[in-house]
């Protein structure tokens, strides 16, 4: 079980990952409390996208003061699709999208109620599926979300993604399971009973669309340049410490170890393009401030006015200090790496207690 908090900005933060089935009321209900344990605010509104799991759903509104349920419209398709033949299955799939995209809820209800309706006859078990849960899944038109925000939150594909991006295996039992005792040797290794694991990135059409790589030669050419994000700024691995921040911990010798495995001698210097969208909202965020501050302070009501006033404060600024606007900007860019650096609340920690204290 995962769950993944998705900002206002649309930005996915990992927050707590439990070994089991979301059908287990114990399991799931540890996994909610946790959250609030962790500091989690329950008492504002929350708006939960569940799998249909009733234990699930029982557990969010017993913790949270204000939850507001959507249910996964990707589950709901599949488990209408489960209880159809094949012929019918592609037909009734395209009917219910149709009705997740209506223009508002009341006509979304009224097409999956006829779909219902009409499935009642010859599929009743479809159409029983179809009907439970059914306005949860139009939680998102009920709302309002817009589009863009809405694609991210009609299921828990978000998640999905997620734990599919990154995989361990571990190969010494592989060796044991299927009796494949020739690969410590293609490793150089002397057979022993030391652990070996194979980690794995996998990076979907849109993720490398991001880095603006559209071909296979593109993104084998620039396989070094996915390993070090993989590595250094979507993942790491922290020896554990009493401080509460994860970031602050240590990253542990073994995954340093896994940082430097080059795959090929060069990196292109590609960027994944959001995240480096995302890092100069950041910067022109700070920008807005600190100009309509100043602006104010030097009476200044026209932005242009504004910037050839602030033009000529830097310049002066800067030459009382023996340093020039271009000398600056050089600077800065020579300590900028060639893969921009994630925003700290998308990097995901995973923990170790070797050496902890």
């Amino acid at each position: 079980m995962v769950a993944l908090g998705i900002t206002i900005d649309g930005v996915k933060v990992p927050l707590a990952i439990e070994e089991g089935s979301t059908e287990n009321a114990t399991l799931v209900t540890s996994l909610i409390v946790g959250l609030r344990d962790r500091g989690l605010d329950v008492t504002r509104p929350i708006l939960a996208v569940l799998d249909g799991s009733r234990a699930l759903a029982r557990a969010v509104k017993d913790v949270f003061d204000y939850p507001v349920i959507a249910r996964c419209q990707q589950h709901k398709i599949r488990n209408v699709r489960d209880r159809l033949p094949d012929k019918l299955r592609p037909v009734v799939e395209r009917r219910m999208r149709q009705a997740y995209h209506a223009e508002s809820a009341l006509a979304a209800q009224a097409q999956l109620e006829a779909l219902a309706g009409q499935l009642d006859k010859t599929h009743p078990g479809a159409a029983a599926s179809l009907r439970e849960g059914l306005e949860e899944t139009l939680t998102m038109l009920r709302l309002g979300v817009p589009p863009t925000l809405a694609r991210s939150l009609r299921s828990t594909n978000p998640i999905e993604s997620m734990i599919e991006i990154c995989r361990e295996h571990a190969k010494t039992v592989e060796i044991q399971r299927r009796g494949v005792s020739w690969l410590p040797d293609l490793w150089g290794i002397d057979g022993s009973d030391r652990p070996v694991w194979r980690l794995e990135f996998q990076y979907r059409r849109a993720v490398l669309a991001e880095f603006n790589l559209s071909g296979v030669d593109e993104t084998v050419a620039s396989v070094q340049d996915l390993w070090r994000y993989g590595t250094e700024e979507w993942m790491s691995l922290r020896v554990r410490r009493k401080h509460s921040v994860r970031r602050r911990w240590p990253v542990d010798p073994l995954w340093e170890a896994i940082r430097a495995i080059q795959i090929k001698p060069t990196m292109t210097g590609v960027v994944r393009r959001r995240l480096e969208e995302a890092n100069e909202l950041k910067l022109l965020e700070g920008f807005q401030g600190y100009a309509t501050s100043l602006a104010a302070r030097r009476d200044h009501k026209d932005l242009g006015d504004a910037m050839d006033d602030f033009g000529t404060l830097v310049r002066s600024y800067l030459a009382s200090r023996g340093r020039g606007f271009t000398e600056e900007v050089r600077r800065k860019q020579s300590r900028q790496l060639s893969v921009t650096a994630l925003l700290e609340s998308e990097r995901h920690i995973l923990t170790s207690d070797r050496g902890g204290e």
